[in-house]
């Protein structure tokens, strides 16, 4: 899996979030800065890098006590998760693009 930041923008809210659950980010947030550094390393856009660090700190920020309180039960906390992190990125992206 990987996200071409070149055209950050263009990115799909879905795809983004993703990335962050395969990294683990949301429960390790430290391995953020690293996915940060090597971006930068790698000659990606300040502007990408800073596109993204405001969708991870949108998204890290939903948990599931709302979601629990709501009457959420199982999996479907898990998909509330995702479905508002997946928006909250989207907006990032969006917000990018304006």
């Amino acid at each position: 899996m990987s996200l071409n930041c070149d055209g950050i923008a263009q990115l799909h809210p879905e795809a983004v979030a993703s990335v962050f659950n395969t990294f683990d980010l949301y429960r390790r947030p430290e391995r953020f800065s690293l996915l940060m550094q090597l971006y930068d390393t790698l000659h990606i856009g300040h502007n990408s890098v800073d596109t993204l660090s405001k969708a991870f700190e949108l998204a890290k920020g939903v948990t599931a006590k709302a979601f629990i309180d709501a009457g959420l039960k199982g999996p479907q906390i898990k998909e509330a998760i995702d479905t508002r992190r997946a928006e909250l990125v989207a907006r990032a992206l969006k917000s990018e693009s304006e």
